[in-house]
């Protein structure tokens, strides 16, 4: 075992390598089963959009809809959804979109990631408090 002022050995170095790999994997698997049937699809009138600042490098592209449910535009592979910056751009406070989402919150996912983003007429807002299946 490792002790504070040991010289660390070829041995203690594998046991580290080992647990480094092995809470790799369970991060993954954990992050894959969140994401495993997370999809949902809404339609939302946009009340804020927001960009926070990660580590002087990054930032999350944010929004909030009318009932204070926070999404995340994020890059997502698995859904072929690699613009960022397009879609996060053509959202406007104000107006409604058919989203599709993927993800719950989980530990490692604070918010559902909006992949698909289509803007919808003013009418919808109507039709949405008419026919509950568009909510």
């Amino acid at each position: 075992m490792i002790k504070c002022g040991d010289i660390v050995d070829e041995q203690d170095w594998a046991i580290l390598g080992y647990l480094s790999v092995a809470l790799i994997v369970v991060y993954f698997i954990f992050h894959i089963v969140t994401l495993f049937g997370s999809d949902d699809e809404h339609v939302v009138t946009i009340q804020k959009k927001w960009r926070n600042l990660i580590y002087d490098c990054c930032d999350d592209h944010l929004f909030s809809d009318e009932n204070g449910n926070v999404y995340i535009v994020e890059n997502s592979i698995l859904k072929g959804a690699i613009n960022v910056s397009e879609r996060y751009n053509k959202i406007q406070p104000g107006h409604i979109y058919y989203i599709k989402t993927l993800g719950k919150p989980s530990l490692f996912r604070e918010y559902p990631n909006a992949y698909y983003i289509k803007e919808l007429p003013r009418e919808t807002k109507i039709m949405t408090r008419l026919n509950p299946i568009l909510n």
